[in-house]
């Protein structure tokens, strides 16, 4: 995004501004101020983006899902959002993660902090506690003060490295790009694909075409505790 800045040299002698004029001077530097303003929350966010969990910072530890029970045994879930700068959003799911015990409705949020590479204390909606350093335990206790201990969980998908199925047309198994049309898709090097050339803003493209299809897609995101929305 560029942004063009004018500015205009005074008259020799000032002159007189209508009303108006002042108003409508006043509303583009209040445009102004906001532009910079969100330039520099979108420049921050661009300066927060790890591709490896050993770059990522203390934030990508404390951030995760975490599954367990309460006092009475109850189970309870939480997912706790990394914000950037030692910030999170910690989201109670009574009954237990999505799709594992949640009943899609009830869920409660909570703002945590971290400081030096330490603990998020976590407090909102009657709910407090704290997340462990190391990303393992997230103890504390709920709005109607009962002890929750949850340990982190990570849920992967049961078909992630599932071998393709008879008749399946690989595109992409890590070993090479033939599949795809020259100068359009290449790998990095960990052996992920990557579109290249002048087709990296639309996309490879296939040697072979295809009508309708089911694709299996494995994919990684980068850690951007910045961003967010469609970004």
């Amino acid at each position: 995004m560029f942004l063009t800045v004018y500015l205009l040299r005074q008259p020799a002698k000032p002159a007189r501004r209508s009303e108006a004029a002042r108003s409508r001077s006043e509303a583009a530097l209040k445009w102004a101020k906001l532009i910079a303003l969100s330039m520099a929350l979108m420049g921050a966010a661009r300066a927060q983006i790890a591709l490896e969990p050993d770059t990522a910072g203390p934030d990508f530890k404390i951030q995760g899902e975490y599954l367990g029970t309460i006092t009475d045994g109850s189970p309870m879930g939480a997912q706790v959002i990394a914000l950037g700068s030692g910030r999170f959003t910690a989201v109670f799911l009574p009954g237990g993660l999505p799709g594992e015990g949640w009943n899609g409705s009830d869920r409660f949020e909570a703002a945590g902090t971290a400081t030096g590479g330490g603990p998020a204390v976590v407090s909102g909606s009657g709910f407090s506690g704290s997340v462990a350093a190391q990303g393992t335990l997230f103890t504390g206790k709920t709005d109607q003060d009962q002890d929750f201990t949850l340990a982190k969980i990570l849920r992967t998908s049961p078909t992630e490295g599932a071998a393709p199925p008879s008749g399946a047309a690989v595109l992409f198994d890590g070993k090479d790009v033939s599949a795809w049309k020259d100068g359009t898709a290449g790998m990095d090097a960990r052996k992920l694909f990557k579109p290249e050339g002048a087709s990296a803003a639309s996309g490879a493209i296939t040697k072979a075409t295809f009508g309708t299809f089911h694709l299996h897609l494995e994919f990684r995101i980068p850690f951007m505790p910045a961003a967010s929305g469609q970004r």
